[in-house]
């Protein structure tokens, strides 16, 4: 899965290319190519639903106790916040990112690498 910051950090440390592992052998060949020709190539970058939201330190601590199967109790009690701070912080997570549950918000994060649980 790709890592976020690989590509801008690549771009800062002056890399010429870049490409994910699972590029095609020919895509693979063609970018070398164009590489050698002088040309940059780097993967177009995805809207980021999650960092292009803005969200808040304590909506991403939030987001990921949601992420490892935490309930709104539990949240509360790992936070030190009561439980209607945490469901405005809920609130807050879905109206930034444009998500209608918070189920598809935390699916969302954990497939596409925002999030990395601790679970099994």
């Amino acid at each position: 899965m790709p890592e976020l910051t690989y590509i801008k950090r690549a771009q800062e440390g002056g890399i010429d290319s870049f490409i994910y592992k699972n590029t095609s052998s020919n895509e693979l060949l063609a970018i070398i190519s164009s590489t050698l020709l002088g040309y940059s190539i780097y993967p177009k970058e995805e809207k980021n639903l999650i960092n292009d939201a803005d969200l808040t330190k304590r909506e991403f601590e939030v987001l990921q106790l949601i992420c490892n199967g935490l309930d709104q109790k539990a949240i509360s009690e790992t936070l030190f916040i009561s439980l209607n701070t945490v469901k405005t912080h809920i609130s807050s997570l879905l109206n930034k990112t444009g998500f209608e549950s918070v189920h598809k918000l935390a699916i969302y994060a954990v497939s596409n690498g925002y999030i990395i649980t601790n679970n099994k």
